[in-house]
């Protein structure tokens, strides 16, 4: 069986075995934040060091938008000293916020990865890694208001009178921990091939406002994943890049799946620094149950912009009127080298 029927055949299992919806952080771009996607994806890149960004905002016609950002950094150790295997190592910032009562999680967790290479070619190569960190969450009280704050006399609402509302804490920390292990495959420019396996949340920590209250952890989250670069001729100017995302989390489940085209526009030049690849893709993807994202990447040189939009198909597009979420992504890649002509030109900047 070929590896395109093999892609094929998982493709469509995962499809008749999906629901959606999910409790954690969740991108439409998730390989565009390779940390938060697989703590194995740390170090693994075309280059030598790697910062990413992504911006979401959704639900805004419905009040408060629920909006996450999230930024990492991530490295190559040791390339040399380990014969061609490497250490990957990372840092990771998220942070969400939602509602009038500012609702959200800020955390901040540590990536290492080991990668150890399959073949002479070192295009064949498994990478297990892990990810440590803490997070807090918690909510403004403040900003919320209670039916005893009306003042029936002026027929106005007024902060200022006793709610006699009990409220537990406001924040709170907690220890988070995740793992995972991909597989790679890229024996040339025409194809390329990853699958991965994570674990979120494998301490389950306390997730409680309200101390007094049996104990609320945080479920574990399982996480399957696969991104393929097929090139479409013989050029190698043209490729199809499928993606798909499946998540467990609890009652939680969520299935993602989509694909870009991608069209290399300028080839980077192999003889001077101010010639850099350029490609442009246009993509669409499936959140099940949850909303269609079409979606658009351009990669320049070191780096590669996204934008994509979600369009609502769940219950809610009846308070949303369709609309869904706006998410912006940014991923800048580098070599550490003396020269200055590799560090403007790396390679492949469509395999960012």
């Amino acid at each position: 069986m070929s590896m395109k029927n093999l892609y094929l055949i998982c493709f469509l299992l995962l499809i008749l075995n999906s629901i959606a919806s999910a409790q954690d952080v969740h991108f439409t771009q998730f390989t565009q934040s390779p940390l938060n996607l697989n703590p194995a994806a740390a170090g693994v890149f075309y280059g030598d060091y790697r910062a990413s960004t992504d911006y979401r905002t959704q639900w805004s016609p419905i009040g408060n938008p629920y909006s996450t950002i999230t930024a990492s950094f991530d490295m190559k150790l040791f390339k040399r000293r380990l014969y061609g295997n490497y250490i990957g190592v990372g840092l990771l910032i998220n942070k969400d916020n939602a509602g009038a009562g500012a609702f959200g999680t800020t955390q901040v967790n540590l990536a290492v990865s080991f990668n150890k290479t399959l073949n002479a070619d070192e295009n064949h190569f498994i990478s297990v890694g892990a990810q440590y960190g803490y997070a807090q969450r918690s909510v403004n009280f403040a900003n919320f208001s209670w039916d005893r704050q009306w003042n029936a006399q002026t027929a106005t609402y007024d902060p200022n009178l006793n709610s006699y509302e009990t409220t537990p804490n406001s924040s709170f920390w907690y220890s988070d921990l995740s793992a995972g292990i991909m597989w790679h495959y890229n024996p040339s420019e025409m194809y390329k091939f990853t699958f991965g396996i994570g674990m979120d949340h494998i301490n389950q920590p306390l997730i409680n406002l309200y101390p007094t209250n049996p104990a609320d952890n945080l479920y574990k989250r399982y996480i399957i994943h696969t991104t393929d670069y097929f090139a479409l001729g013989q050029t190698a100017t043209i490729y199809l890049v499928p993606s798909i995302l499946y998540t467990v989390q609890g009652p939680a489940k969520e299935f993602d799946a989509g694909t870009f085209l991608m069209y290399i526009l300028t080839d980077r030049s192999r003889y001077t620094k101010f010639v850099g690849e350029i490609d442009l893709s246009f993509g669409l993807f499936l959140r099940k149950g949850d909303a269609v994202c079409p979606a658009i990447k351009v990669g320049f040189r070191n780096f590669a912009f996204g934008l994509s939009y979600d369009v609502n198909t769940s219950s809610l597009n009846q308070a949303t009127n369709g609309s869904g979420a706006y998410e912006i992504s940014l991923i800048y890649a580098n070599r550490i080298t003396h020269s200055h002509f590799r560090r403007s030109a790396p390679k492949a900047t469509r395999f960012l």
